[in-house]
């Protein structure tokens, strides 16, 4: 048997076959990979928003109530009762639990929510500052805590904002394709 050519043809034809098959099923598995992972990064950024807002909006809700007790009298006028003592201590670990929500926003939320999400945190810090120097002092300043109330609504609607406007800008193919199991149920 001597050599030929034309023997050589269904071999490399094969292995040229071979090479491409692989080389388009590694590329569509790296795009499914892409896939999985951008839809992993949404899902880490979503729950950051939703853990920093349900901690901002605990925070917010504990500060409404000081406030009320405060303008009733609560620690100037009259001794604050075992409820309204409560709030003024689970206040700073409130705080915690909102700083702790904000550096995970921080790593997996966008820049811009990031920086949104910090003057929020802010407008609340400066709240318990001023409240616990009043508290502190027993002096209540009615315009000071009503101000930064006022702070915390506006940053917390701007937080908010910035949220619903990175969704409306996220693709909605990324859903799409072969990726059932992070598919929404």
């Amino acid at each position: 048997m001597t050599f030929s050519w034309t023997m050589l043809i269904a071999p490399c034809a094969a292995l040229a076959g071979v090479g491409i098959t692989m080389f388009f099923t590694n590329l569509r598995e790296r795009a499914q990979f892409q896939r999985q992972l951008a839809v992993r990064q949404l899902d880490n950024r979503r729950a950051a928003y939703v853990g920093f807002l349900s901690a901002s909006d605990l925070v917010e809700q504990t500060e409404k109530r000081m406030t009320f007790a405060m303008e009733q009298g609560a620690g100037h006028k009259r001794k604050a009762t075992p409820p309204e003592e409560d709030l003024f201590v689970k206040a700073p670990d409130q705080i915690a639990e909102l700083r702790r929500a904000r550096a995970v926003l921080d790593i997996d939320g966008s820049p811009e929510q990031a920086r949104v999400g910090r003057a929020l945190y802010d407008a609340h810090v400066q709240f318990e500052v001023i409240v616990h120097a009043a508290w502190l002092a027993r002096k209540y300043d009615t315009a000071a805590t009503q101000k930064v109330l006022g702070d915390i609504t506006s940053a917390r609607a701007a937080f908010v904002h910035a949220i619903r406007r990175e969704m409306a800008l996220e693709p909605l193919d990324l859903l799409a394709g072969d990726t059932p199991e992070l598919a929404p149920s």
